[in-house]
């Protein structure tokens, strides 16, 4: 596991590399976008009905996902977000876009802002919000990794 996420790493800062202004385009929408942390992710989702009220939309690649996601949260590819967010979501919606640290979430992010919906970037990914101890689900149950470990 350990290994395909670093060739993943790698693979990612390479194309980042490849295109020049990717990053500088990056901190852009970094600044336009609004942020979720965890908590309030955690916080939101025991108040809300998943799924009517708030999606969490999970932008990794499916292999990244079955290894663990936020649960109740959906895998769409970023590339087609733009095509596949009216299967999730509504102007009433809250829409919080995952990826495993921030990054790649950060374009998804403005895609769907710039749609007019209401969404949120989870602060930190993924990796922030199983560190922080919050359920993460897999093909085997629910569970925090302190109980995964």
């Amino acid at each position: 596991m350990r290994k395909k996420l670093t060739v993943l790493l790698v693979c990612l800062l390479i194309v980042a590399l490849a295109a020049p202004g990717a990053f500088a385009l990056r901190d852009q929408y970094d600044e336009e976008i609004e942020y979720i942390t965890p908590m309030d992710l955690e916080f939101e989702l025991e108040m809300s009905e998943i799924g009517e009220d708030i999606v969490v939309i999970d932008v990794r690649t499916e292999d990244e996902f079955q290894a663990g996601h936020i649960p109740g949260s959906v895998r769409v590819d970023g590339a087609l977000l733009g095509l596949r967010i009216d299967d999730h979501a509504d102007e009433d919606t809250k829409v919080v876009i995952t990826c495993l640290g921030g990054g790649r979430a950060i374009f998804s992010t403005k895609l769907v802002q710039d749609l007019g919906y209401d969404v949120y970037n989870l602060e930190g990914g993924f990796r922030a919000w199983a560190q922080e101890g919050y359920p993460v689900q897999t093909d085997h149950g629910i569970f925090t990794l302190e109980e995964w470990e």
